[in-house]
């Protein structure tokens, strides 16, 4: 697994139990997908300041389950925001599917 979509010795370290990753990391799957929805939102109303928001949650949530990409992108996202750079939103925006989804497939192989 690359350890940047996911790394399992940080993580374990972080969370110390192997059952209680596992449950993070499905339900982290759920908080993803309400991520994307309410992102979507947030660029047709031109919101800077939710994506901002949403970069900054996606950040620190995905850095806590070591989700080295996924963070990143956070954080790209949260700064496109801060810095109203509402033309890099739709590229953030399909990153961050691109993402979620090397995640999922993760999730489904595990």
């Amino acid at each position: 697994m690359d350890k940047n979509i996911f790394d399992y010795q940080d993580a374990i370290e972080r969370v110390g139990d192997e059952e209680l990753l596992n449950e993070l990391l499905d339900d982290f799957l759920e908080f993803a997908h309400e991520l994307l929805i309410d992102m979507e939102k947030a660029i047709k109303m031109n919101d800077s300041d939710r994506v901002k928001n949403i970069g900054h949650t996606l950040k620190g949530t995905a850095a806590n389950l070591s989700l080295g990409d996924l963070s990143n992108i956070g954080l790209e996202i949260e700064n496109a925001g801060k810095n109203d750079k509402s033309d890099m939103f739709t590229h953030l925006h399909v990153k961050l599917v691109e993402n979620v989804e090397d995640f999922k497939k993760f999730m489904e192989a595990k």
